[in-house]
């Protein structure tokens, strides 16, 4: 009786020492059975384009083609604001390209499970759905993307930098050799309006 008291202890106290490990390892990180809730709310990493929510003036210069040396100016204006919860930067773009009346919305957003920047950009020109991925490095948000035009695929880059409360550059690259070179074809300053 005295033995069987002893194997119950000793039993019980395993049982203890594995439900407290176990439950040290789940609290220093280690992964549990139970599927995890994801988070929800903004990315910290939002903020970092905290400076864009408003209406600005663009000032934009763009070439018809890669070879070509002229630059056609026209404005435009574009207001950025936060949307859901600010999990996400919306932008509406209107204004002239070209010659010709241009419209335009984009959308940014910071995917947590890759570390990645997104975006999703359409206007009525091509009325097609442009899916980027990049990374905010150094300052600079720089996103890519692939498009068709005139029955050719190439690899488009969008990128924004010297981002201030007032002031930013963009820039639209191409390229078609998947990368290796590309060719400024759009460039713009925008302007916050007061």
């Amino acid at each position: 009786m005295f033995k069987l008291g002893i194997v119950i202890a000793l039993t019980m106290l395993a049982m203890f020492i594995v439900g407290v490990s176990i439950t040290n390892g789940q609290e220093s990180g280690q992964k549990s059975s139970q599927p995890a809730v994801p988070p929800t709310g903004a990315p910290e990493q939002m903020q970092k384009l905290s400076n864009l929510p408003g209406t600005w003036d663009v000032a934009q210069q763009w070439k018809i083609g890669p070879q070509d040396t002229t630059w056609q100016t026209s404005t435009a204006t574009a207001v950025f604001k936060y949307i859901l919860d600010s999990c996400a930067m919306e932008m509406t773009f209107k204004g002239d390209m070209m010659g010709k009346p241009y419209q335009a919305l984009g959308l940014t957003a910071y995917d947590r499970e890759t570390g990645k920047w997104q975006g999703v950009y359409v206007d009525d020109m091509g009325a097609v759905l442009v899916y980027y991925q990049g990374d905010y490095t150094n300052g600079k948000l720089s996103v890519t993307g692939e498009e068709k035009w005139n029955g050719q695929t190439f690899l488009s880059r969008i990128s924004i930098y010297n981002l201030t409360p007032q002031k930013f550059d963009w820039m639209y690259e191409m390229s078609t050799d998947g990368g290796k070179t590309c060719v400024e074809m759009g460039k713009a300053v925008y302007t916050k309006k007061a």
